[in-house]
């Protein structure tokens, strides 16, 4: 029998509502047999479902530093704060869309990340310092016990550095943690991305993130939030209410 799962997810600022919330805890409900948990880190806690555990926010990120800067490092102290037992976490804008069950009943030496692989690999996988390709993808994660440490303590020895160097936590992550064999990722057919494949269903999961609007060569990307898709996406979405 699998132990149970916490799950955890950040909101903060007004960007999604608390149906974002929501709808990701009724869509774990359906999706995800077997006992679970779920946290909402939030400044905000109005309109969320009241079996949903709340951590405050506000008193949360340890990291004196812009939020400009290595932006969502936030989810990295929850490797120090819940090291012990089974935990993911899910970024607001994920839709889940099939049974996740046997894809986090797997054992992980190293906490399990994204690999970007709708994205072209550049040159500058190899390079040390900073490019404009990134790789690696923090919307779904999983770790266990202790085993995502290394990561956040690398941020810590490194931050001024790192907070020097990287805007966002994703390419802290592929520049720096990727390189040094320190990431896990999930298999390529579970998570998909609606805005980069062509808005097919795809996988288990699919993220909607639309940090990267304007693409490598400078170009307007045409990218949805989950509230404003259209077709499947939205009758699913709609669906968890």
């Amino acid at each position: 029998m699998m132990s149970s799962v916490n799950f955890f997810t950040f909101k903060w600022g007004t960007k999604y509502g608390s149906e974002y919330v929501n709808r990701l805890y009724n869509s774990l409900k359906i999706h995800y047999h077997g006992k679970f948990k779920m946290f909402c880190i939030t400044d905000d806690f109005e309109g969320i479902d009241k079996d949903i555990y709340y951590i405050n926010y506000n008193n949360w990120d340890e990291f004196n530093y812009s939020k400009d800067r290595v932006f969502t490092r936030e989810k990295l102290i929850l490797f120090d704060k819940f090291s012990f037992g089974k935990n993911v976490w899910l970024d607001l804008d994920i839709l889940i869309h099939d049974n996740i069950t046997d894809m986090l009943n797997v054992k992980s030496s190293k906490p399990v990340f994204i690999w970007n692989h709708w994205n072209p690999l550049s040159k500058s996988y190899d390079w040390y310092g900073k490019g404009s390709s990134c790789h690696v993808n923090s919307s779904v994660v999983m770790w266990e016990g202790k085993n995502g440490l290394p990561v956040l303590e690398l941020l810590r020895d490194k931050k001024e550095e790192a907070f020097f160097t990287y805007k966002s936590l994703d390419k802290f992550l592929f520049y720096q943690c990727h390189r040094k064999g320190m990431l896990e990722y999930w298999k390529k057919d579970l998570i998909s991305n609606y805005n980069r494949e062509s808005f097919i269903k795809k996988g288990n999961i699919s993220i909607f993130n639309t940090s990267h609007l304007i693409n490598n060569k400078g170009i307007k990307e045409i990218a949805f939030e989950l509230d404003e898709a259209e077709g499947w996406a939205k009758e699913i979405w709609t669906s968890y209410s």
